[in-house]
């Protein structure tokens, strides 16, 4: 049976990316979300939005460690299969999430209580590496040609689960913190549990794709020499990753944290509308997905990029005009374009790769991306705030992370002459490149 005659992806595959998903994005948007709480705890300071950058910083310096991680877990995922890689993740990320839940206040023992947060944040890190990409390439596998945008937006819509979870959580602790003041502690050693669930459904996995051994891959392919022959594709990736880390951070994340500062709507409001945005988000990236398959992944990502440019400013004003309903509106719009772009993002990427160097290729370009332009987002957003107390500045960098996408897929067409799509046949191994 071929790849491409598959009738439908096993739904304890699927279930089983997608809590690793979940889990991944609960853990990481939680330390966003909660930011403006952790920041006093942590980073001290008498500004408060000196506090806040300092707090976000922290968030993205855990990025650093991301390409260290893409290169160690892809690797096992080319030569020993997926789902150890993916095994071993998921374990390590539970497990340093929950850490973080036991370090001291700075204020019980001083400079070491940030070293800590900076420490953990780097070891999760390097264990979510494998996670989003793998666990996605996973999935798309073992899915029919036809149907992959449609799995892929259902498989990135559990990274939105988590995120509403992390942001529900936000609102539990803002209005149950003060009868049990160590509340705060408890979002990140709970997620422990379901890290545990998950290791133990995807030990129990059978990799169909892979069917003859546990170590589908007989031979790793080093890392210079995809550098050397997959050079643009990477680079597309990195453009892909750059502008997917700005949208959902700074779009998504940033103004929870930004808007209360610079207007009267408070923490509590906007934790609410981003639980509902976030809500109606999830289900927007099966939509997405759905049409990308009816249309082409490219076409919707490049359609959608320019569409945004036309509309970001309209929707960036609604953000700031101090009022409930249009910040909500202005958010739910901007969910569509996340969407829009994300859903199909995976299907992408995986056609840029033959099956032998994806996992560790699309992992390290996408991390290097997200890690050092796309998780940056939020920090840099309040920081240009801070030097031109201009609240439009943060706009520019989205401008900014789109035209660099736009302008890496202008540079692969333009190196290829079309997009790369590979298909596998599992009985003889021949990949065998498509340009479309």
């Amino acid at each position: 049976m071929s790849y491409d005659s598959r009738q439908k992806v096993p739904p304890k595959i699927l279930i089983a990316s997608m809590l690793g998903n979940c889990l991944e994005q609960y853990d990481f948007m939680l330390y966003v979300f909660l930011a403006p709480f952790l920041a006093p705890v942590f980073f001290p300071t008498e500004d408060k939005i000196v506090s806040l950058i300092l707090s976000m910083t922290v968030y993205a310096i855990g990025f650093i460690a991301r390409p260290l991680g893409a290169i160690f877990f892809g690797k096992i995922g080319d030569v020993s299969g997926r789902r150890k890689a993916l095994s071993m993740s998921i374990l390590g990320m539970a497990f340093f999430t929950a850490c973080m839940g036991f370090v001291p206040s700075y204020e019980q023992i001083g400079i070491s209580a940030p070293l800590l947060i900076i420490l953990l944040r780097l070891l999760q890190s390097f264990c979510v590496a494998g996670e989003y990409n793998g666990a996605a390439l996973f999935v798309l596998e073992h899915t029919p040609a036809h149907k992959e945008n449609f799995i892929s937006g259902v498989y990135v819509s559990s990274g939105a689960l988590g995120t509403l979870l992390a942001s529900s959580t936000l609102w539990f602790v803002l209005n149950y913190q003060e009868q049990w003041n160590s509340l705060w502690r408890v979002s990140f050693i709970f997620p422990a549990l379901f890290g545990l669930v998950g290791y133990y459904i995807r030990r129990s996995l059978t990799e169909n794709f892979f069917p003859q051994t546990d170590s589908p891959l007989k031979e790793a392919v080093s890392l210079r020499k995809t550098f050397k022959e997959y050079p643009f594709e990477l680079l597309l990736v990195l453009g892909i990753a750059s502008f997917s880390g700005c949208l959902i951070y700074f779009l998504m994340a940033f103004p929870s944290a930004f808007i209360p500062q610079i207007s009267s709507i408070s923490l509590q409001q906007m934790s609410k509308i981003s639980s509902i945005i976030l809500f109606i988000y999830a289900f927007n990236l099966w939509f997405m997905g759905y049409i990308a398959d009816l249309i082409g992944s490219w076409v919707m990502m490049v359609a959608n990029t320019l569409l945004l440019l036309i509309f970001a400013p309209l929707f960036y004003s609604g953000l700031l005009s101090n009022n409930i309903f249009y910040v909500s509106v202005s958010l739910l719009g901007l969910s569509f374009f996340v969407a829009a772009f994300l859903a199909p993002s995976h299907v992408l990427m995986k056609n840029l790769f033959p099956l032998r160097r994806r996992y560790t290729a699309i992992s390290l370009a996408f991390n290097v991306g997200n890690g050092f332009l796309g998780a940056t987002s939020s920090a840099i957003a309040m920081t240009l705030y801070k030097i031109t107390e201009n609240t439009l500045s943060p706009l520019f960098y989205l401008f900014f992370c789109a035209s660099l996408f736009l302008s890496t897929w202008v540079i692969f067409l333009i190196r290829k002459g079309g997009m790369i799509h590979y298909r596998r046949d599992i009985h003889d191994e021949k990949e065998e490149a498509i340009l479309l």
